[in-house]
C-alpha cells in the first residue's frame, strides 16, 4: 500500500470561488506510490489526465467522488506519446499534450523543428488525440501503437517555454 508521503498529488479546488476543495494522492495501477513530475492535468467527461515524461496517465474522474475530499487515486492505465508530455489540456474534444522546450537544457528532436513564414523557429509539439461520442469518450483503439506511443491525430507546432495551453471558441 502506498504511502501519502511518497505520492504526487492533485489540489482540487473550486473554479468559481478559489476554495479548497480536496487532495488526492497518486498510485499507480499495482498500488505503488505514483512519484512523476505530473506536469500536467486535464479532465475529460469521464477521466483525469496527468502528463509526465512521455506518457499520459489515466484515471476515473468516478475515482474523486469516491475518494471524497481526500484520498488515493489509482492510475487505471497509461499510454506513451511521441512529445515530452509537460502539459496537457482538453478542448473542443481533443486531449492535447505537448512538450517543454527550451534551449539546449531541453531539446527536442530535429524531426519536430520548423521555421514559419516570419523565420521564427519552433522546435516543439502539442499533440491532439480527438475523443470521442463512439470511443466512449476515450483515445480511439487505432491510435494506440504497440511497443510504441499513440499516434495523434493531429500535431501543432509550437515555441520554445510553453508549459500548458488552453483554447477559446473560434
Amino acid at each position: 500500500d502506498a504511502s501519502t508521503s511518497d505520492c504526487s498529488v492533485l489540489v482540487a479546488v473550486d473554479m468559481k470561488t478559489g476554495a479548497y476543495v480536496g487532495e488526492y494522492y497518486l498510485t499507480n495501477a499495482d498500488g505503488t506510490p505514483h512519484t512523476s513530475h505530473a506536469g500536467g492535468v486535464a479532465i475529460t467527461d469521464k477521466d483525469i489526465y496527468i502528463a509526465s515524461s512521455s506518457t499520459l496517465y489515466r484515471i476515473p474522474l468516478t475515482a474523486v467522488l469516491e475518494a471524497g475530499q481526500c484520498g488515493k487515486l489509482q492510475i487505471v492505465d497509461s499510454f506513451a506519446v511521441p512529445v515530452r508530455a509537460s502539459f496537457c489540456n482538453y478542448s473542443g474534444g481533443y486531449l492535447w499534450v505537448g512538450d517543454f522546450q527550451y534551449g539546449t537544457s531541453y531539446p527536442t528532436d530535429e524531426y519536430r523543428h520548423m521555421t514559419n513564414r516570419e523565420g521564427k523557429s519552433y522546435k516543439a509539439w502539442s499533440v491532439g488525440y480527438e475523443l470521442t461520442d463512439a470511443t466512449d469518450n476515450e483515445i480511439k483503439a487505432d491510435a494506440m501503437v504497440k511497443d510504441s506511443y499513440a499516434t495523434p491525430d493531429v500535431i501543432l507546432s509550437i515555441t520554445e517555454r510553453i508549459q500548458g495551453m488552453a483554447m477559446s471558441e473560434g
